[in-house]
């Protein structure tokens, strides 16, 4: 029964962020087509690779801090660190993309101030 609780605890709360740095990307996506088309210059990134990198810190920090993986039956915290590595991984493909939009588009990246 443990598990079953610790699943349910894992999901709550990830639906509003996931929804947000979903919206960042389609965001950035709108933009970099935008300025490759226009040769306006690529639009900053940082807020989808700081969003999601955020929020998956935020999230496997406070689901370990409270133990709650321990709690998963195996095939779940297997899909629980999975997620940490894809979000990793989305993180250097927005990388790579947004360079890859500065080149194309021939101007340098905008980048916005990143707080702390």
């Amino acid at each position: 029964m443990r598990g079953a609780v610790a699943v349910r605890t894992c999901r709550r709360g990830w639906h509003a962020p996931l929804s947000d740095v979903s919206d960042a990307i389609v965001s950035y996506l709108r933009s970099a087509a935008a300025a490759l088309r226009s040769g306006a210059g690529s639009p900053a990134i940082e807020p989808v690779a700081c969003g999601a990198a955020s929020l998956c810190r935020a999230k496997s920090r406070a689901l370990r801090r409270e133990g709650l993986i321990r709690g998963l039956p195996g095939d779940v915290a297997e899909r629980f660190f999975a997620l940490g590595f894809r979000w990793s991984r989305c993180g250097r493909i927005s990388s790579d993309l947004d360079r890859r939009v500065a080149e194309w588009s021939e101007t340098p990246p905008v980048k916005a101030a990143i707080s702390t």
